[in-house]
């Protein structure tokens, strides 16, 4: 039997998960580390949804899951949520580290930082995530796809950056993105601390509770959780 709702991603899938199940929805989850998103060799596959390229264990996984559901990861049966395509914690720090900048005040200001053009980000992202984005383009034609953009504990420029760019450019190819920050009762642009996981990175259950209600709130579902 199919579930009523299909999150896949990162880490970031798990608070919407525990809120999915304590508002009684049949959800089901497929995360992998995000080390495995960031090498960017995720694709489509028309049978199981998605393969990687070059790793057996993730493609078991993958085929295991797809079994669990009854079929494709992406289609048209049911709704899915997915947590895919930014993975800042593996490409920020890097870039940050290399002296890059997106701040021409802050390039001029220091002899150790780099000035870099919106063109150059989206160069940088598309050799990154490139094939994530192709491959929530190609999902996106086959189910009712919604991208959640990942909350965010630090108010970091280049974090900002890369976050708001890669929404804009999914937005670019017609992909669904929700952002929880775009909404005025988050105010400010870090998580609030009441609606942090433990470990400060991750949003908790009532975090993944306000994301599904302000999702499905046209739907007239209760999601309370």
């Amino acid at each position: 039997m199919k579930p009523d709702l299909i999150i896949v991603g990162d880490s970031h899938c798990g608070a919407l998960q525990s809120a999915a199940l304590a508002a009684g929805l049949k959800s089901e989850m497929f995360s992998l580390s995000g080390n495995h998103w960031h090498e960017n060799q995720i694709r489509p596959h028309k049978r199981w949804g998605m393969m990687s390229k070059n790793r057996r264990p993730v493609n078991v996984s993958i085929s295991k899951f797809s079994e669990t559901i009854g079929g494709s990861i992406f289609s048209d049966q049911t709704p899915v949520l997915a947590s895919i395509g930014y993975h800042l914690g593996r490409m920020v720090p890097p870039f940050s580290r290399a002296g890059h900048t997106s701040s021409i005040e802050q390039a001029i200001d220091s002899d150790e930082a780099f000035y870099v053009s919106d063109a150059f980000v989206d160069a940088f992202l598309e050799a990154k995530r490139g094939q994530l984005f192709r491959l929530l383009k190609w999902a996106h034609k086959r189910c009712d796809l919604t991208v959640i953009a990942p909350p965010i504990v630090k108010d970091h420029a280049e974090t900002m950056l890369f976050r708001d760019r890669i929404t804009a450019l999914l937005r670019d190819e017609g992909i669904n993105v929700f952002d929880p920050f775009e909404d005025a009762d988050l105010s400010g642009r870090e998580l609030p601390a009441k609606l942090r996981a433990e470990d400060g990175v991750h949003g908790n259950v009532d975090y993944g509770a306000m994301v599904l209600r302000r999702l499905f709130a046209e739907n007239g579902l209760n999601l309370a959780a």
